[in-house]
């Protein structure tokens, strides 16, 4: 009898402890569903799974854990007290800063203040957590003033640093990143990912003064409920991570002129001109191709947006941002739609352009391969200190289960997977951008037709003729398709060589937009593009009859002959128009010039001795294009007030092309400051993004407003 007692007890004593862990298991998958408001955990991601998968990391880890040196430690000091009030209340406490200690460079010990980053609860709501660490004004971190330290996302723990090292490569706005072991309170809590948190410092460190940097996010706590959460359809949903002191906080003027040029744009020329003197092609054809090279449209229409406002030049520019990395997918893609700004990009002749000579020069500077090699390096040290992480287990994004035990032979199999993709890719964007021309023609009855196809430029077309055949002494691209040379047609130059004709112009098929069944709501933000074949009809002075055509990759200079066929092709679209190296006549001023508004003058401009350059009151003028003002000693150009006692705005030099300009003899006197499309000016005369702009015999005096006459 007592024996059946003592196995009663026993067995009723497991299942007490059974149903009480077992409740404990079920309150925290009822809380974990309850705060994860647009992340459901999964099935297969249940918390009994994940408390099995635990209790088996932690017994085994002990035995398998390496004493070798791994990676760069970080060793945190925190009070217990500190970390479970940050755990009160989640999420609103686990962003409420703490005190604790950071061992730095010199093995001392330094005050920081701590908390945990990160909306989604998965950043904070288990064991393993993520960081964000900021040192003192007077003692930081190098010149960084706040990391963030982010727990691994996926099974190969590189998708994040293999982003942000790549933007780093080709030269995108990234934050800096390294792998790194984190100690807290002298326990291994294995491998994180430290990165640049992007504010006033990440802008300084990046040769940037502060100015208006706007974060996007509406996901989680920062989504806003009952409204379109769309980024670039309200400014309100954005908020500032750093300031312009020239401007109060709430002053967002710079991103609602921003997001109303994208939305005028898609209709409007004059919108789409300024659109890319705002968003230039440049920076954001970069930015498109770096996306594409990681396989990632992760900074889009409703998250992960971090856009810089820079008031000197008046441009944005886009920062790279918990970019994930996909190259697991099968399915390359070579553009994505991410948000309206680039959805609109992708249509634009200029921009594909600029995007795929990024791509190509991408591929011929190998960086894939170097990223890769990189990476290979890293693996060893990576290994160490994953094999004395005891909550690796949380690493995994989806359902996989990651290797056990750790070591070091199937850590190499997953990264030989995530490389041979990697090399996949490279060797499909070469396929994709190094081909020969692909494109057709055809003869119509007043017109030749020229259809161009797939993702390749095309240029250098030159059409041959027979001896007898008249050569056009002039062909324009018959935009309006009604067989006769009009207003609005472009003209196209070119060159004769013998019987040759070489067409000095770029072409490239439309990007439309293309969706997969069934639609959602995200499907039509962030769908792909298909290329589709593209005819531009040519029209000349005299029927073009060419014997045969030949054309070239732009990217690489690859020649072929097209064929001559029936194939037939869409319209370009609106802002798919042949790129043609545009010419500016030069203008002469002289006499007296009344500025009676703002004026900005593109093109070249000559001003000749004894001009008098007089401004209403507030008016500015801003040279985009070389300018050479004659003025002489005895007789000088003069910019003044057009009525006496009134000040007038700015003078500018603003561009690339202003660069060899030359301003002699010159005397200017009432001005003061302007801001003309979203531009600061801050002095009477200003100079913008320019280089070699030769003065001499400046005379300036009664600047009004500022203090500055002159501001380079």
């Amino acid at each position: 009898m007592p024996k059946q007692i003592n196995f009663l007890t026993i067995i009723i004593g497991l299942m007490s402890l059974v149903i009480f862990w077992g409740s404990h298991v079920l309150y925290k998958e009822w809380r974990a569903h309850f705060i994860d408001i647009g992340w459901a955990v999964r099935p297969l991601d249940n918390l009994l799974s994940y408390q099995s998968q635990r209790l088996y990391e932690f017994t085994h880890h002990h035995f398998t854990k390496s004493r070798k040196k791994g990676l760069p430690t970080v060793r945190l000091y925190i009070p217990e007290k500190a970390r479970i009030k940050l755990m009160e209340d989640p999420p609103q406490s686990t962003k409420k800063w703490k005190k604790g200690f950071i061992l730095d460079s010199h093995r001392n010990l330094t005050k920081i203040k701590f908390r945990h980053r990160g909306d989604a609860p998965r950043n904070w709501a288990y064991e393993k957590k993520s960081w964000r660490l900021k040192a003192p004004k007077k003692k930081l971190f190098g010149r960084v003033r706040i990391y963030n330290y982010g727990i691994p996302k996926h099974e190969t723990f590189l998708d994040n640093y293999i982003s942000y090292y790549i933007g780093r490569k080709v030269g995108v706005m990234s934050p800096q990143s390294r792998m790194v072991e984190l100690f807290i309170n002298e326990e291994p809590y294995g491998v994180y990912n430290e990165v640049e948190h992007i504010d006033e410092s990440f802008l300084r460190n990046n040769n940037i003064m502060p100015v208006n940097l706007y974060k996007g996010e509406q996901v989680y706590k920062e989504r806003y409920l009952t409204i379109d959460f769309d980024l670039f359809n309200n400014p309100s949903l954005w908020r500032k991570a750093s300031i312009f002191n020239r401007v109060s906080e709430d002053d967002v003027s710079d991103l609602i002129y921003f997001l109303n040029l994208v939305r005028e744009a898609e209709t409007s020329s004059e919108s789409f001109a300024r659109l890319k003197q705002t968003a230039k092609i440049d920076d954001w054809a970069l930015f498109s191709a770096y996306q594409t090279l990681v396989q990632a449209w992760h900074n889009d229409w409703r998250h992960n947006m971090r856009l810089i406002f820079d008031p000197w030049s008046g441009s944005v520019k886009p920062i790279v941002h918990d970019t994930v990395s996909m190259f697991r997918e099968e399915d390359f893609k070579l553009n994505r739609r991410s948000h309206a700004l680039l959805t609109l990009y992708n249509k634009s002749s200029d921009f594909v352009l600029k995007k795929h000579r990024n791509l190509y020069k991408f591929v011929i500077d190998e960086i894939l391969p170097k990223t890769i090699f990189h990476l290979d390096n890293l693996i060893p040290n990576l290994v160490t200190s994953m094999s004395r992480d005891k909550y690796r287990h949380q690493q995994s994004f989806g359902t996989k289960r990651f290797f056990h035990p750790i070591n070091e032979e199937k850590v190499r199999q997953e990264w030989n997977q995530l490389f041979m993709q990697m090399r996949k890719l490279n060797k499909w964007l070469s396929n994709q951008l190094s081909g020969p021309p692909q494109a057709e023609w055809k003869q119509e009855k007043n017109t030749l037709a020229l259809t161009i196809k797939g993702p390749i430029p095309v240029d250098k077309v030159t059409m041959s003729f027979a001896e007898g055949t008249k050569i056009p002494s002039f062909i324009g691209w018959d935009a309006d398709s009604n067989g006769i040379i009009s207003n609005g047609d472009l003209r196209i130059p070119f060159r004769i060589d013998g019987r040759d004709l070489i067409l000095e112009a770029t072409w490239l098929a439309n990007q439309v937009s293309s969706w997969q069944d069934p639609i959602n709501w995200e499907l039509i933000q962030t769908g792909g593009f298909n290329m589709i074949p593209t005819l531009f009809r040519l029209v000349g002075n005299v029927r073009i009859e060419p014997t045969e055509i030949k054309a070239s990759n732009n990217l690489t200079g690859k020649q072929a002959v097209l064929s001559k066929s029936s194939l037939t092709g869409v319209t370009p679209s609106r802002w798919n128009q042949p790129i043609v190296e545009k010419t500016s006549k030069e203008f002469v001023w002289s006499g007296d010039k009344i500025i009676n508004e703002n004026q900005i003058i593109s093109y070249p401009l000559k001003i000749l001795p004894g001009t008098k350059i007089l401004l209403k009151q507030g008016a500015s003028l801003i040279f985009k294009n070389r300018v050479n003002i004659m003025g002489t000693i005895s007789d000088p150009v003069i910019v003044k007030s057009a009525t006496k006692g009134n000040s007038w705005g700015v003078m500018a030099f603003h561009g690339p092309k202003t660069t060899g300009s030359r301003v002699f003899n010159i005397q200017m006197e009432d001005g003061g400051e302007g801001k003309i499309d979203n531009i600061f000016y801050s002095a009477m005369l200003s100079i913008h993004e320019s280089q070699g702009i030769h003065f001499k015999n400046l005379t300036m005096r009664k600047n009004t407003a500022v203090d500055d006459m002159m501001h380079v």
